[in-house]
């Protein structure tokens, strides 16, 4: 019993101890102020300020989010610098990350496109093939942008390109401002990221197979440019903690990129 008592003793210093260097551990790494510039693709605005938010409230440390198309972001990297990178396709962490300019990476979410048209489907559109319909008024996004990079290039893979472009009357910089086409009228249907569309009413998304089966990933990286490594990828992981920032993932609409 004796022999118990002094294990058992042994073992609660040992758990105090541990304890005391995780509290340390945050005073040091996650408290005490700080800032952290983060490059963010356009249809993550809703989530990542949520998010950047929390952690601000939580670790009061100033998180600058620059919303935009992935590519126009990649581009600005070299110039802007920054700490974090999210853009809406992978490719483009990989891209920079050739150069050096990527330290880590994390998985954040599975994002797949699809068309998007007024609810109640007014023009009874059903399959990609119905885009190249005569009279129809299409928006797609610029190639600059991760989704009208992956538009383009799946519509020409799949032999839709010559009938479908004939009725693009507008190209837009990010997912975001092509959903507010259709929301408003403007275009009878696009093609954007199936999350980014419950941020709208009055808007409905059709799943189709072209695009389905060609899902893409999002991951969050970050930059040696960093002027705080540790922040960054302090908040890196908040982001990705199923407990914090996975959690406004989910509830937003978000595919966790673990199904890829």
């Amino acid at each position: 019993m004796k022999r118990l008592l002094i294990v058992l003793l042994f073992l609660f210093s040992v758990l105090a101890g541990a304890i005391w260097w995780l509290v340390e551990e945050r005073d040091e790494v996650e408290l005490g102020g700080g800032r952290l510039q983060v490059h963010c693709a356009a249809g993550f605005r809703r989530p990542m300020t949520m998010i950047a938010r929390q952690y601000e409230e939580e670790f009061a440390v100033r998180v600058d989010l620059q919303f935009g198309g992935s590519g126009a972001l990649a581009s600005q990297l070299e110039i802007a610098g920054g700490d974090l990178f999210l853009p809406a396709d992978a490719s483009y962490l990989e891209a920079i990350r050739k150069r050096g300019a990527v330290l880590e990476s994390l998985k954040v979410a599975r994002l797949t496109a699809g068309v998007v048209v007024a609810r109640g489907n007014p023009k009874g559109i059903t399959s990609l093939g119905d885009l190249g319909r005569a009279g129809l008024r299409i928006s797609l996004a610029e190639k600059s942008a991760s989704i009208g990079k992956h538009t383009w290039a799946v519509l020409d893979e799949v032999g839709l390109l010559g009938e479908i472009t004939p009725n693009v009357v507008v190209t837009k910089p990010t997912v975001n401002n092509v959903v507010e086409d259709i929301a408003i009228g403007a275009a009878d249907a696009a093609i954007v990221w199936d999350a980014v569309v419950r941020d709208y009413s009055g808007v409905e998304w059709i799943a189709v197979p072209e695009f389905t089966q060609r899902a893409k990933r999002a991951d969050l990286g970050v930059l040696a440019t960093s002027d705080d490594v540790e922040r960054a990828r302090h908040f890196a992981r908040y982001v990705v903690d199923s407990n914090r920032g996975r959690k406004v993932f989910d509830e937003m609409g978000f595919a966790r990129p673990e199904r890829d």
